[in-house]
């Protein structure tokens, strides 16, 4: 986790140095990529194209380091019905992780979640929160020791 997460750093330099995204390492080796530059349009979960050239970036380093399950956790802004938008958290969990499945990830990697509006970064009060609300996370971790993916939940709890 060590060199993936330097290779993360180096290729992500310039989405860090403009704050589009966030990489922090958690206990228990969970590397976690917050990306604000990937913001959704309220009620919408299609790939915004401007994130296109970040989430490629991402998909090329997790090719090199194969030996991980990514989950790939979707959020909402909180405005709407609170169902409505945890189905779209879910489809922007979708979104990304179909796209970076397009880009080589295997798909067994990838374990896809929906939080709808519960995990706020910023104050939902002003549009500018709202779009940073509207955001994928993934969550990176090893592979068990014998290789096994680990099926669990989204380990959001520990922010």
């Amino acid at each position: 986790m060590d060199q993936q997460e330097q290779a993360f750093q180096a290729a992500l330099a310039a989405e860090r140095e403009a704050h589009q995204i966030e990489i922090k390492r958690l206990a228990d080796d969970l590397l976690v990529l917050s990306m604000t530059s990937v913001a959704f349009e309220t009620g919408r979960s299609d790939v915004p194209l401007q994130s296109i050239g970040t989430l490629d970036t991402m998909a090329r380093v997790l090719n090199q380091y194969d030996a991980s399950t990514i989950h790939v956790v979707g959020h909402t802004d909180n405005v709407g019905n609170p169902q409505a938008n945890l189905q779209l958290s879910k489809a922007r969990a979708d979104a990304i992780a179909d796209h970076l499945a397009k880009r080589g990830i295997e798909d067994s990697c990838l374990q896809r979640f929906g939080v709808g509006e519960n995990h706020p970064v910023a104050s939902n009060d002003t549009l500018v929160g709202r779009r940073l609300n509207c955001r994928v996370e993934l969550y990176i971790r090893p592979l068990e020791q014998d290789n096994k993916r680990v099926t669990l939940e989204p380990p959001i709890d520990l922010f």
